[in-house]
């Protein structure tokens, strides 16, 4: 027999609200995969609320040409009817630049080009986070990243756990640093 011991509204040992080592828990249409206790990211969510007055909180990662990461930061309390414009990190954006949001699908490894003008309760609806969503914005020319097909082999987040399914080529040189989400 396997005693649990009670941390809260969770137990040991048991990484979701929907069973022993269930894969997600759904949460408000979103599927939400729950890392282990004592883990940074499940430390850094402070996603909740009640009734219809819910807030996630968003992992927003600033990218550049070399889909490279240059800044990163987490913004709690975000409403889930915030159109994702008025929520994007002002600091990142001036005037009138041009930018590009972009989110991963984790079931299917594709990022997708996300609408500034949708909702976020849109956006995640039937998708897979881990605890909770991460956004990518890439500053400049848009008909970079929307001509190319954008796959997890292009662009990959360093707390995903993303196969390694990808084409080895002589491309994967050992310029990889730790802020680069390439995933080659």
């Amino acid at each position: 027999m396997k005693i649990l011991k009670t941390v809260g509204n969770r137990r040991n040992g048991n990484f979701s609200n929907n069973g022993i080592n269930s894969k997600w828990v759904p949460t408000r249409g979103v599927k939400v995969k729950k890392v282990p206790l004592g883990m940074e990211r499940g430390k850094l969510n402070k996603s909740g609320g009640k009734g219809n007055n819910w807030a996630w909180t968003i992992e927003w990662l600033l990218i550049d040409e070399n889909k490279k990461v240059i800044d990163r930061y987490v913004k709690y309390k975000s409403g889930e009817s915030s159109i994702l414009r008025t929520i994007v990190p002002r600091a990142w954006i001036c005037g009138g630049d041009e930018y590009t949001i972009l989110f991963k699908d984790l079931e299917s490894g594709v990022f997708e080009v996300v609408d500034k003008d949708a909702k976020l309760s849109e956006v995640l609806l039937n998708k897979l986070v881990i605890e909770f969503p991460t956004m990518y914005i890439f500053k400049g020319d848009s008909s970079i990243i929307t001509r190319e097909k954008v796959l997890d082999d292009d662009l990959s987040s360093g707390s995903s756990d993303s196969d390694a399914s990808s084409d080895s080529s002589s491309d994967s040189s050992s310029d990889s640093s730790s802020d680069s989400i390439l995933n080659l």
